[in-house]
């Protein structure tokens, strides 16, 4: 077979009544409009405040596994390190690395949706602005940011079947690689889907083995560029422990939570309390259909399949089984509703695709009825992040919430200079971006069960070493994280306690935020 020809058996996009680019250009603007609103909020317990840091750090010198570990893969530290180098260690460069891989995310899904899908194009992008693309998924993330390059590993493919360009095949390995970079176990499962899926279609193309290798070189290729990187910086050693290691030996206690765990989330919200009115209970349950059908797409993909026409499956839908079960199974380490809908964007197309097949009423009148209800979901979700009070700080205004966002964030920019040593314990490592302030130890948080006791007396010798001024200490998120089932079972007794005795002894409460106090250390 001709190398440059496009096979017969493949199939050419459906035609759509508005011209492409006019189709993308309106759908990136309507993405855009409902993206743009909660790029100013901010929770400072969320894990973007780790990636605010670690980036900070890389553009301050230092490198990821030598000054500093986390068990979150490099990807995201260097990916928002480029923006900080481009626009200044602030906010705005922090949203716009986010921004960037959310509103081509969405992209790719309606590119996806508009090639495959014989009706409601626009509905998988629409469905993953509940759970995905929510209140709490406006967030910098190495599962945003590794899912928006697997799925350009993919794209790359797809357009390979009709353009056969070696160049695209390069592609999908190479970006395979930096998927990698960002979440392991995503990059290898998806290299692994996409040469099956060559494999598969040897009956149909020459030359598939070698095919295979130049997607294999690709992968190779940039991923020894990566550890090149690290090993000739020392750092080899460390990038090993932080993401092969530690996850391995300390936390699995932390990833092991009940399927689809906080799902009811916004039923909590609007319920907090048992017995609320009918009306909010009624608006509840429509906003929590939407993570309903996250959880249970991989039941209604097997029911959807058995009645699938497989004698006539495109190759791209193949493809996207693959790559999309490839994608679902590296989130599933943790099963709860966040991490299941960071696995789902290609299963959501998947379903959809054969939604649209299916010619009955009853199908049409659901697939709208999820629509409207993921249309109330993303509206509550702007409603909410617009409550949210503006804060000033040193990177810029922001709309920040949590413990004691508010007061701490006031109180450091009084009593701090830029770049002086605080520590925040357990855990709200945003903070340490806001104030503009420096983490002198190679840890974002501390937490029993997944820090080692090595790793809690090698912190306090920090703090007698530099004589570490304040101390951020959020007395309940411990507790109130195994009283939810995040770290159930880790807390020790209090005769076991290490850093908590140290604190008490060495250090006084200045300000009281609430559940959030700031600590001052003793003159000797």
């Amino acid at each position: 077979m001709n190398e440059t020809a496009a096979p017969a058996t493949a199939h050419a996009p459906r035609r759509h009544a508005l011209p492409s680019w006019l189709a993308y250009l309106i759908f990136a603007f309507c993405a855009a409009s409902f993206l743009l609103p909660f790029m100013r909020t901010l929770y400072v317990e969320s894990d973007e405040g780790l990636f605010f840091c670690g980036a900070a750090r890389i553009v301050h010198g230092q490198v990821f596994g030598r000054e500093f570990l986390e068990i979150m893969g490099p990807g995201s530290f260097y990916w928002m390190a480029a923006f900080f180098k481009i626009f200044g260690v602030t906010l705005l460069a922090a949203r716009i690395s986010i921004f960037a891989p959310l509103l081509g995310t969405g992209l790719i899904l309606f590119f996806l949706s508009r090639r495959l899908c014989s009706r409601y194009c626009a509905l998988p992008s629409l469905l993953l602005t509940g759970p995905y693309f929510g209140l709490f998924g406006q967030v910098e993330s190495h599962h945003v940011d590794s899912g928006f390059f697997a799925l350009l590993s993919v794209v790359c493919l797809i357009l390979w079947q009709t353009k056969r360009r070696k160049v695209l095949l390069i592609a999908t390995g190479g970006l395979a690689a930096v998927t990698t970079c960002f979440l392991q176990p995503m990059g290898v499962f998806l290299l692994f889907a996409c040469l099956l899926w060559l494999l598969l279609q040897s009956r149909k193309i020459s030359s598939a083995l070698a095919f295979v290798s130049l997607v294999t070189g690709g992968f190779l290729g940039v991923l020894g560029l990566v550890l090149s990187y690290f090993w000739s910086r020392g750092a080899m050693g460390g990038l090993i422990y932080a993401n092969y290691i530690a996850p391995t030996q300390h936390y699995g206690p932390a990833n092991t939570v009940p399927y689809a765990q906080r799902i009811f989330d916004i039923w909590n919200f609007l319920l907090p309390q048992p017995g609320g009115s009918k009306l909010l209970a009624g608006i509840a349950a429509i906003m929590e259909v939407p993570s309903l059908f996250v959880a249970a797409l991989p039941v209604l993909l097997l029911i959807l399949g058995i009645g699938y026409k497989w004698k006539s499956v495109r190759p791209e839908v193949v493809l996207l089984w693959l790559c999309g079960g490839a994608i679902w199974l590296s989130e599933f380490h943790r099963r709860d509703i966040h991490h299941l809908a960071y696995g789902s964007p290609l299963l959501i197309v998947l379903c959809v695709h054969m939604l649209g097949e299916i010619r009955s009423k009853f199908v049409h009148v659901a697939v709208w009825s999820l629509g409207a209800c993921t249309v109330c979901l993303a509206a509550l979700n702007c409603m909410v992040s617009a409550q949210v009070q503006t804060v000033p700080t040193r990177v810029g205004p922001v709309a920040a919430f949590g413990p004691g966002s508010g007061s701490v964030l006031d109180f450091l920019n009084k009593h701090t200079k830029p770049g002086e040593e605080i520590l925040v314990y357990p855990w709200a490592p945003a903070i340490y971006f806001l104030s503009s302030t420096t983490n002198p130890t190679p840890y974002s948080g501390l937490f029993y069960g997944q820090s080692t006791t090595a790793e809690f007396h090698e912190v306090v010798d920090i703090l007698e070493q530099r004589q570490v001024r304040y101390v951020v200490w959020d007395t309940t998120l411990l507790e109130s994280r195994s009283k939810a089932g995040i770290m159930q079972g880790l807390m020790p007794s209090t005769d076991q306690l290490i850093f908590e005795p140290y604190l008490q002894s060495h250090y006084t409460m200045v300000e009281n935020g609430g559940s959030t106090i700031i600590m001052e250390r003793r003159q000797e």
